[in-house]
């Protein structure tokens, strides 16, 4: 009865079920989406139409609004509707992924990849299929996948990247350069793959191009704080100390609590001889991660080295002095 007085309603205000739909659309690419939700469940009641294609915007209205379970609900019924639909395993994957949960990806992206019309498989299935690789530990599926996904769309950068950094790891250096883009060649607008591109740079050595990706990066968002950090190892590797203390201390003005920043700064300052700031910094640092026992204790054993080599050098002053 509700759904024909609904019906009946809109046909008077003239509006189709489409309308819904379009608004739907629309409100969740504002981030709305309980209101994208409530208008898709109006559509539906409108239109009769009860399609996986509909059912996938609703679960991810339902990711949108951090309701895993209903999410996840959603997925698995678009699958149990069509097993065999690439669409609904690679969005079920991808939910999984999302959501750290790489074991209960793998064999949804695997299905997507096997069901997809494209002989090769599906260049976004078999993308998170590597990154689902990495997280357990199989670098050599994960590779096989970077490459075979690379071999249908070269131009995907973060696929690139990560192909090379995987490399890096297993020390063929050769091979990650081969596949690692040129900063020219990647969106300059782009901070995130600008500040990946630069920590694999970084990774190899290459700190002019590190440097040249952090400052693209700055351009666009002047508030990131490991942005800076990457700047500021630029800097360090470079013996640019004097840049490298003051981009580790930008990225500590934006996040007081950036341990791994706070911790470079500690060292440079020591590779400058300036230990009292060192030991300043070091004590921060130890602050930071109490809840981590062996990093604590060897920060500890770290600042009371200092401590000594300080008074070392301070006896070794006045010795110098009272010999004169």
């Amino acid at each position: 009865m509700n759904a024909l007085f609904n019906n009946l309603f809109s046909k008077l205000m003239g509006r189709g079920p489409e309308h819904y739909f379009d608004k739907a659309v629309d409100a969740f690419h504002a981030h709305q989406f309980a209101k994208a939700l409530e208008l898709f469940n109006t559509y539906e009641e409108l239109s009769g139409d009860g399609s996986v294609a509909l059912y996938y915007n609703k679960a991810q209205c339902y990711e949108g609004m951090e309701e895993w379970k209903e999410a996840e609900d959603t997925y698995r019924y678009c699958i149990e509707a069509v097993p065999e639909d690439p669409e609904a395993q690679y969005m079920m994957g991808r939910f999984y992924y999302d959501r750290g949960e790489p074991e209960k990806a793998l064999q949804h992206l695997v299905n997507a990849n096997a069901y997809s019309d494209q002989q090769q498989g599906d260049v976004d299935a078999l993308s998170v299929l590597g990154f689902v690789y990495e997280d357990l530990q199989d670098p050599e599926q994960a590779i096989a996948t970077y490459e075979k996904v690379l071999s249908l769309d070269r131009n995907l950068m973060m696929v690139r990247i990560f192909l090379s950094n995987l490399y890096i790891r297993m020390k063929k250096l050769d091979k990650a350069r081969e596949y690692l883009p040129r900063p020219e060649e990647i969106d300059a607008t782009d901070v995130d793959l600008n500040l990946e591109l630069a920590t694999t740079y970084g990774r190899l050595g290459s700190w002019p191009d590190t440097k040249t990706c952090c400052h693209r990066a700055l351009q666009i968002d002047e508030r990131n704080a490991q942005v800076y950090n990457q700047l500021g190892l630029a800097n360090y590797c470079c013996h640019e100390y004097d840049k490298a203390v003051e981009h580790y201390q930008k990225a500590l003005e934006i996040d007081p609590s950036y341990d791994i920043a706070t911790n470079n700064l500690a060292y440079t300052f020591e590779k400058m001889d300036r230990f009292e700031d060192a030991i300043r910094i070091f004590n921060q640092y130890l602050i930071l991660v109490k809840d981590d026992p062996q990093e604590a204790s060897d920060v500890k054993d770290h600042i009371a080295y200092l401590v000594e080599a300080m008074e070392n050098e301070r006896q070794a002053q006045q010795a110098a002095s009272d010999a004169d």
